[in-house]
Order: structure tokens, then C-alpha cells, then sequence
């Protein structure tokens, strides 16, 4: 029995033969704890006492919506806010140390009613190690008018650092006949991206998007003469699986 436990030792420990996260050298660990600071609200970090490394994944928050203008003899459109932009980091406990800072704020605002740009969603980071950056707004859309799409988060801080999805352009017209959308809100990389909303001679706020990191969309007003606001964005996320000694 010694002789077979003493092999499945060397076995595990041996590093061609056993591979861990990413690649590197085995370790092994005696349990799997996550974290989660999803609400929009900082805080602090403090890991598991017997943390050995840990994932930490940012998702910045999503762009709001344009909102539109009135447009009694025909369709403006606001433009969808872009996602989040994702960022992960593989981080050692010395990196880590004693705790660190979360940053989540409130979620960006939609357009304000009429031909208004949304607002930028705010960056989403643990300390300055791990950066996921916020969405840029949708753009507000003039009477008979489309709103551009925000583009998505820029590349953050991290070892992994996708850029966001843009959020869609609405379709403005000229004439009330023509059913059309706005646009929608980015996917962010778990999907919370907003739909585009349809009027039809009414005024239609934007849909929010919700976390993590998903996109507003924009307002409409078809063939009314009242404006629309365009939808929030949806609030960041910080994700830490931690794998701990035991």
C-alpha cells in the first residue's frame, strides 16, 4: 500500500505528467471558494486564509442608450449602448496581499429624453490588477433621425482582455408607415444586452441593460410628438474563484 500511494505521489507531482491551471506546474489544493461583487456598490476583497492563487474576472459596465427626439411625421432612433469589455488575471496570494479594493459603481444612464447621447458605463476593477473597462454610450438620435451604436469596452488590465460587443444603431425614417427599431444594447460576455424597442405613434423609452456589463438601448418616438429616454446600462461584475491549500 506504501509503495502504490508513494507512486500516485510522484505521478501527481510530476509536472509532464500533471499540468495545472493554465498550463503551469501541478498544484494541488485542498478546496475551491468563489467570490462575487455584482451589485453596484465598492468594496473591499479579502481572500480565503489559505488562498494559493486565484481567477479574477472584471466585466466593465455597459454604455446607456441615446435617447430620441420627437418625430411626429416620422421615426427617430437612439442607438444602442456597447458592452463591457472582459478582463481575467490568474493572481498569486503574495499578489493579492492582506485585501484589495473593489470597484463596482452605480450604472450608467440612459439619454435623456430627446435627442440625447447616453452615458459611458464606469471601468469595474480589483486594486489596479484586474481592469475590465466600461462601454461607450449610445448616441441620441435628431427628429426623423438614427442614433449611432456605442462601441465596445477597449482591452482592460488582465491576462485575458477582450474588448466588448457595440451596441446596434437605431433606424430613424421619414415617414410613420415604416416599422423600424432601435438599437440594442452590446452583449456582454455572460449575454445582458437590451433589445431595441418599436413605437408606433407613441414614444418608447429604451430597455435596460443588465448585468454583467450588458448594453442599454435606445429610445424611439414614431409619429409623436413626445421624446424618449434611452435605457441604463447594466452594472459590472468582479468573479475571484480562489483555490486554497485546503
Amino acid at each position: 500500500m506504501k509503495k502504490i500511494l508513494a507512486l500516485l505521489y510522484l505521478a501527481l507531482c510530476t509536472s509532464a505528467s500533471a499540468q495545472g491551471v493554465y498550463g503551469g506546474a501541478a498544484t494541488i489544493f485542498g478546496s475551491v471558494t468563489t467570490q462575487y461583487f455584482v451589485t453596484s456598490a465598492n468594496g473591499t476583497y479579502t481572500p480565503n486564509a489559505n488562498l494559493l492563487y486565484a481567477i479574477v474576472e472584471c466585466i466593465g459596465q455597459g454604455g446607456g442608450g441615446g435617447g430620441a427626439a420627437a418625430s411626429s411625421t416620422g421615426v427617430s432612433s437612439g442607438g444602442g449602448g456597447g458592452s463591457g469589455g472582459y478582463s481575467r488575471v490568474r493572481l498569486t496570494a503574495a499578489q493579492i496581499g492582506a485585501s484589495q479594493a473593489t470597484t463596482n459603481t452605480a450604472a450608467a444612464n440612459g439619454g435623456a429624453t430627446g435627442a440625447n447621447n447616453g452615458t459611458a458605463g464606469n471601468d469595474t476593477s480589483l486594486g489596479t490588477l484586474c481592469v475590465g473597462k466600461g462601454g461607450s454610450p449610445g448616441i441620441g438620435a435628431a427628429t426623423t433621425a438614427d442614433g449611432a451604436g456605442g462601441a465596445g469596452g477597449v482591452a482592460g488590465t488582465g491576462d485575458f482582455v477582450p474588448v466588448g460587443a457595440p451596441g446596434g444603431r437605431g433606424e430613424g425614417a421619414t415617414v410613420t408607415t415604416v416599422l423600424t427599431a432601435t438599437g440594442y444594447g452590446g452583449q456582454g460576455p455572460y449575454g445582458g444586452g437590451a433589445i431595441g424597442v418599436q413605437g408606433a405613434a407613441s414614444a418608447v423609452n429604451g430597455n435596460a441593460g443588465v448585468a454583467c456589463g450588458g448594453g442599454g438601448s435606445g429610445g424611439q418616438s414614431s409619429g409623436s410628438a413626445s421624446t424618449a429616454s434611452g435605457g441604463a446600462g447594466g452594472n459590472g461584475c468582479i468573479m475571484i474563484t480562489e483555490y486554497n491549500s485546503r
